[in-house]
Formats: structure tokens, sequence, C-alpha cells
């Protein structure tokens, strides 16, 4: 990892919701099909897309945290930040978005 200097917030916000913008569409799409085996609908959409505002703010402050550390390399703060995230984003999608109906 290299270090950069101290990133400034609006810098690593335009760059996380840049990011999150276009993987947003594709994740949602493989998410519902391939995942969870559903087809996508408007309902499940808006709720992973409300999902995604939500993990994005809390991303972006986790990751200024991180940031904050002296000498952390920012490719280190964002490979952190995204751990801390994945695992409870999954857990949402699974059990209220693409929760499987009884039969």
């Amino acid at each position: 990892f290299v270090s950069l200097p101290f990133v400034d917030l609006y810098t690593l916000a335009i760059a996380n919701v840049t990011a999150r913008i276009f993987s947003g569409c594709f994740n949602y799409y493989l998410n519902c099909r391939y995942v969870f085996g559903r087809k996508p609908t408007f309902k499940t959409a808006g709720q992973y897309f409300l999902l995604a505002l939500l993990v994005l703010a809390i991303n972006t402050a986790v990751l200024y945290l991180w940031n904050m550390i002296p000498d952390m390399p920012v490719a280190l703060c964002k490979l952190l930040t995204e751990i801390c995230v994945f695992f409870g984003n999954y857990v949402v999608q699974k059990k209220i978005i693409f929760k499987k109906k009884n039969p």
C-alpha cells in the first residue's frame, strides 16, 4: 500500500458516491437474480437503494475515521471499511429485502 497525505472528507465522499452509483445498479441486478434467486421488482429495488444510501453514509463515516489515523494508507482504509460493512449489508439483504416468501 502507498501512503498518501491526509485526504479531506469532501474528496472521499465524492469518490465514494461515484463508485456506489455505478456499482449499485449492477450489484442490485446480480444480487437479486443470482445471489438470492429473485426477479427484480420496484419494491426490492427501492429497498435495495435505500439500504445502499444507508451503507454509503456508514461507509463514508467509517472511511473518514480510518483515514484520521496518521500514515494509514488510503487503500488500506478503504479495504478495512468495506470489510466492516459487508456482513451487515448481506444480512439485511437476505433477511429483509430478498427474503423468501413462505410457501
